[in-house]
């Protein structure tokens, strides 16, 4: 949408917005100056509008580059010749624009006609106020002397220093800025991960420390049952001590000169042999000194109620398996009087 900017004395008094032309002849009928007899006659066509300063549209940059040149003493055609000209983004690049139009030869200020600036064939623009007019920029009816245009080139380069003065303090802060962020999120990271590494490191702590109670728990929990084995063991075997031991059935073919052993009870001519079975089970028998080997056969078949030439018998210490023929010997001539221990298989 065109935009159209009224200036006086470098300050904004009047805008327009959009192709109104009656508005736009109203506007400048208000605000132009009575001594001149060809401004009460404002153009009907609106992109005369241009030479107010418009190109289509409001840009406060751009705008504000426009009040920074017209602080600095630029008129208002020379500003509008550089708007139309170049990209109008920068004051630096609008200031060196200038200067290379001013050092090649173009009198922008002067009575040579501006670049690219549209004029309308009705009516000339409203001039600007003479109070408008800086007393360090020549008006556009003169052409610029050596003088005034070294000293317009001289408040340029010092305009540029400025401005090159001033991006380099901005750099500086922003540099410096960025710096203490980046200081901060450092400190923020390394924050952070100390933060993790606590937390892991409780993390860890409260892990063995479960690991440790969870440990003690299962040692606590095999001794009890160990202990209730114990006195289940210890249960058991008063139990069967209790139990009388049943007496063994003589057999057919012992002698009947043979007494029946017990084992309970030993008497001085007694001999008490362990007797350890098949099914690894350990038993005790006292038979008398001058009972055979065949007699402890016998008697270790009645209980395990086999025939007792299936079974055979043998010594630990020194170890000795014992043959058919020496089951007539005594059992002190075998020498396991008055103890011994006897290994049955079968």
């Amino acid at each position: 949408m065109p935009t159209f900017h009224f200036y006086k004395n470098s300050q904004k008094i009047a805008e327009l917005q959009g192709a109104n032309a009656p508005k736009l002849q109203q506007l400048v009928q208000e605000h132009s100056t009575p001594s001149s007899s060809s401004s009460s006659t404002p153009s009907s066509n609106p992109t005369s509008g241009q030479q107010l300063g418009s190109r289509g549209g409001s840009n406060p940059a751009q705008d504000e580059i426009q009040k920074e040149l017209l602080e600095m003493g630029f008129e208002q055609p020379l500003i509008t010749a550089a708007r139309n000209s170049t990209p109008f983004n920068s004051l630096q690049d609008v200031i060196e624009w200038i200067m290379q139009q001013q050092s090649s030869g173009e009198q922008l200020g002067g009575t040579a006609p501006l670049p690219h600036v549209p004029t309308s064939t009705s009516a000339p623009a409203p001039a600007p106020a003479p109070e408008s007019i800086p007393s360090e920029v020549p008006t556009q009816n003169r052409s610029l002397t050596p003088e005034e245009i070294e000293h317009q080139n001289r408040l340029l380069d010092q305009r540029l220093q400025d401005l090159r003065a001033k991006k380099a303090k901005e750099d500086e802060e922003r540099d410096h800025n960025r710096e203490i962020m980046r200081r901060k999120s450092g400190k923020e990271s390394q924050d952070a991960l100390k933060k993790w590494e606590d937390e892991k490191s409780t993390r860890e702590i409260e892990a063995v420390r479960k690991e440790k109670e969870m440990e003690k728990q299962h040692k606590e929990s095999v001794r009890r049952k160990v202990e209730q084995n114990k006195i289940n063991r210890a249960q058991k075997n008063s139990a069967s001590s209790s139990t009388p031991t049943p007496t063994p059935t003589p057999s057919t073919s012992a002698p009947p000169s043979s007494s029946t052993p017990t084992a309970t009870t030993q008497s001085n001519s007694d001999s008490l042999i362990q007797l350890r079975l098949p099914n690894g089970q350990a038993t005790q028998a006292s038979f008398q000194a001058t009972d055979s080997l065949q007699t402890v056969a016998d008697h270790v078949g009645a209980l395990l109620g086999v025939d007792s030439s299936q079974l055979t018998l043998s010594t630990t210490y020194p170890r000795h398996s014992y043959t058919s023929s020496e089951f007539s010997k005594g059992l002190a001539e075998i020498g396991v009087f008055p103890r011994g221990q006897i290994i049955v298989k079968q």
